[in-house]
């Protein structure tokens, strides 16, 4: 009745499963970003967005960013984590450039202060943006 686990078209199936729960997961990360103006000609995008999802899952990693980036260093398969920090901070750099700061109250409402954006403090913007909005995909 069970299915053999050797077998190779029973492990693509498993494989496809596991990558459509992830890109789902990433939906709203992606809804959000887009919303802020992030470009996805930065691979630090992505790494933001793995990020995001990385701090959501292990709230710890919010108070330590630099095993949050190794965490998205070592995904991405990226030795030097300092490439991965640095392509973050361009991206995030890069829409803070060009975004007007009423759009970023109005995405981000009470949470924002007003203060300068750092890393540690987009992703906490992020993290508490989405659980206000309650997003299905990322709830314990």
């Amino acid at each position: 009745p069970y299915p053999k686990t050797h077998n190779p078209t029973y492990l693509a199936k498993v494989k496809d499963m596991l990558t459509n729960i992830m890109e789902n997961q990433k939906a709203p990360i992606n809804d959000l970003l887009n919303s802020l103006g992030f470009t996805y000609y930065f691979k630090g995008t992505i790494y933001l967005k793995d990020a995001i999802l990385f701090a959501y899952t292990e709230r710890n990693l919010l108070y330590d960013t630099k095993t949050l980036v190794k965490k998205v260093a070592k995904r991405h398969k990226i030795k030097n984590d300092r490439i991965v920090r640095s392509d973050m901070d361009r991206a995030l750099n890069s829409m803070l450039t060009y975004i007007n700061k009423d759009k970023i109250y109005n995405i981000f409402g009470k949470h924002y202060d007003g203060r300068i954006i750092s890393l540690k403090y987009f992703i906490d913007l992020c993290i508490r943006y989405l659980e206000e909005q309650r997003y299905c995909c990322l709830e314990n």
